[in-house]
């Protein structure tokens, strides 16, 4: 709804849903969006800013709707390179694609080995009794 005093108009509107499309669908960054707003429709940077700032919040929408169909899309893509990979006789490549779908899926996660010395020298344990009188 717009806001008292503020005007709404269609052009707004159409340009946020222009701003989310470029960085849903083609991976504009947020810079990117500034310089195609200033530098290609000729805005100035403050009203740039503004209206990155309202097409943020239905960015962030879209995403969260569109993540399971995205991580789907996304595990097609590995298992076709896995694929690809075996075919082609490279096991390492198909071992990490492998990989980068169990990670999708979540079935796979990266150990870390640490190294070294932990030393205690001195553990105090202080326990706290409720007086019972």
């Amino acid at each position: 709804m717009t806001e008292e005093g503020n005007r709404h108009t269609n052009k707004r509107a159409d340009l946020i849903d222009e701003l989310i499309e470029l960085r849903l669908k083609k991976g504009y960054s947020r810079t990117d969006l500034f310089k195609h707003l200033t530098e290609k429709l000729g805005y100035a940077g403050s009203t740039a800013y503004e209206y990155i700032r309202d097409a943020k919040k239905e960015f962030n929408e879209r995403a969260i709707y569109n993540f399971g169909d995205d991580l789907k899309e996304d595990i097609e893509r590995f298992e076709e390179l896995y694929t690809k990979a075996l075919k082609a006789g490279n096991t390492k490549e198909a071992r990490e694609n492998l990989k980068e779908i169990s990670k999708l899926k979540g079935h796979y996660t990266e150990r870390v080995e640490v190294s070294g010395e932990l030393a205690l020298k001195n553990i105090e344990i202080i326990i706290n009794k409720k007086n019972e009188d």
